[in-house]
Parts: structure tokens; C-alpha cells; sequence
């Protein structure tokens, strides 16, 4: 049987699209194993910045590389990076979802009970970038989680680029707060959750979805490969859609910590698809015109 052109387009993009509707764009993908912080060569790697000489390369084992955060006082330490440029963020169009992920082990000592200690942002920075070494509480949008890491208590807070310094206090999540331009929207404990403990490795997941109705579906979750915990839920007051900037921070009370595999991936929205469905119909319709006059 001779197989037309037409069909053989037909059969590639037969096995094309179930790939391209599992697939995500990755912007982000940073295993460290460069040995360096100071890179900035998307999506392979993104420069740290860090505020008080906190963060150092580790070997942890030949040629496996992980940033430590080690903070030194019970002043907050902070590290920050950018995966877009300031012009052109990754802007999340209604049926679009980002998800920054990266993996953290305490490693110096086991995370003491304190509420808010261990913080990680989804962001964009706008006008206010850091350029260099130096303390990053600046004017930025977006969403932050404030994890107590002993019950894995999640406070999520919203915030406009008029609010004040990203992470600026270890217990009030001030910078966070003040009305229209910035406060807590979310404080759940899951039923199932669990402590985090030293030398163990946590996979934490941020995910926000851009709903059709223009609300936000916002979901924090942690794993330590067996157990998992999760809190989800619906943002429709702090609509921040433009992102560019993951940011950490903790303090003393944390301990030292190794960040390793951090990604930042997007969801690519549905009329792609439906360009590429459309696209095959297109094919069938001109096989089925070729038989007809064959």
C-alpha cells in the first residue's frame, strides 16, 4: 500500500501532540553541578545572589554540587535568583499554570519549632533588581510561603510591588503586610503533616494556576519521598501573573541547608493545542480529498 505524504504528516502529529500535552516549558533547570552560583545561563543555571555572605557551593559528592544556605545570626538570610528578563517575564495566561520547584536538607541541626523560619517566594521584580551581593528587601509582587518546617504549617502571603521588603522579619512576615498592597492569604496545617528533621532530603513544590474566571490556583507541597503534604487553595484577591524571580530565606533557627534542583517549569496554554488539533484536522481533510479524487 503507498502511503501519501499527507498521511505521513498525519501519523507524526499522531505522535506528537499526547507528547506535547504532557510536556512542560521548562525556563529553569539548576542542578549546581557546575560548581558555581554566579552563572547566569538559562534555563541551565541562574545567578544567586545572597545578603550576608550566606550561600557557598558544596561537593557533596565527586563532581554533585548543591548551594548551602548558612546563615549565621538569627537575621533573616536570604537568596535570590532570575529566570527572566526584567522586560519580558513569564506572564501565565488564563488556563496556564507555573511551578517552581527545588529541593531542600536541613543539614546542620534539625529545624527547630519556629513558626515562619523557613521562606520561599514566586515573584516578579519588576524595576527592582539586585546586580550584585547584598540584601535583597526590595520592592517586589507575588506570592511568599512562610513554613514553620517542625509541622509544616503554611502561611501564604499575596503582595503588590507597593508593599514593603520581600523578607524582612522572622516572625510577623512584615514586608508582606499593609492592606491592598500586601497581607496573608491562606494559614493552613494539613492533617497529615510532618516534621522536617536533619539530613533528609524535602522536594518542595509551588505551584500557581491561572483560572478562566481570572482567580488564581495557588498549591504549596513538601515531600520527603514517602510522605507528602499539601495546601491548595483559590486567590482571587492578590492576581499577580508576571513572574521572574525565586527567591529563599531562614534564619539560625533553621540551621544550614543544602537547595539543589530547582526548577521553574509552565504549563503551556491549551490554544497551542488546539492549534496543533486543528492542524491535523487540516491533514485528515486533505487525505480524505486525495482518496475521494484518487
Amino acid at each position: 500500500m503507498k502511503i501519501t505524504r499527507p498521511f505521513t504528516k498525519l501519523l507524526t502529529l499522531a505522535a506528537i501532540l499526547p507528547l506535547c500535552a504532557q510536556a512542560n516549558t521548562v525556563i529553569l533547570d539548576q542542578d549546581f553541578n557546575n560548581g558555581s552560583r554566579s552563572i547566569q545561563d538559562l534555563p541551565s543555571s541562574a545567578q544567586w545572589f545572597q545578603s550576608f555572605n550566606n550561600l557557598d557551593m558544596v561537593e557533596t559528592s565527586p563532581g554533585e554540587y548543591s548551594l548551602e544556605n548558612a546563615p549565621s545570626s538569627a537575621t533573616i538570610r536570604h537568596g535570590v535568583a532570575y529566570y527572566a528578563p526584567t522586560s519580558t517575564p513569564i506572564s501565565i495566561a488564563a488556563g496556564q499554570t507555573i511551578t517552581a520547584s527545588l529541593s531542600i536538607t536541613p543539614s546542620s541541626k534539625t529545624p527547630d519549632n519556629s513558626d515562619r523560619i523557613l521562606r520561599i517566594g514566586l515573584l516578579h521584580s519588576g524595576a527592582n533588581r539586585l546586580t550584585e551581593d547584598g540584601n535583597p528587601n526590595i520592592a517586589m509582587s507575588g506570592y511568599g510561603f512562610f513554613v514553620n518546617p517542625e509541622t509544616l504549617r503554611v502561611n501564604t502571603y499575596g503582595r503588590t510591588e507597593d508593599a514593603g521588603p520581600v523578607f524582612s522579619s522572622l516572625t510577623n512576615g512584615n514586608g508582606w503586610t499593609g492592606g491592598t498592597t500586601g497581607g496573608q492569604i491562606s494559614d493552613i496545617t494539613p492533617e497529615d503533616a510532618f516534621a522536617m528533621v536533619q539530613n533528609t532530603a524535602y522536594d518542595i513544590t509551588l505551584s500557581i494556576e491561572h483560572l478562566s474566571n481570572g482567580d488564581l490556583n495557588i498549591s504549596y507541597t513538601t515531600s520527603n519521598g514517602v510522605d507528602s503534604v499539601t495546601t491548595s487553595f483559590v486567590e482571587s484577591n492578590y492576581l499577580v501573573t508576571d513572574f521572574d524571580t525565586i527567591a529563599f530565606a531562614w534564619g539560625n533557627h533553621f540551621g544550614d541547608g543544602l537547595i539543589d534542583n530547582v526548577a521553574i517549569t509552565v504549563v503551556p496554554e491549551p490554544s497551542q493545542f488546539a492549534l496543533l488539533a486543528g492542524f491535523a484536522g487540516f491533514i485528515a481533510l486533505g487525505i480524505k480529498r486525495q482518496r475521494k479524487n484518487a
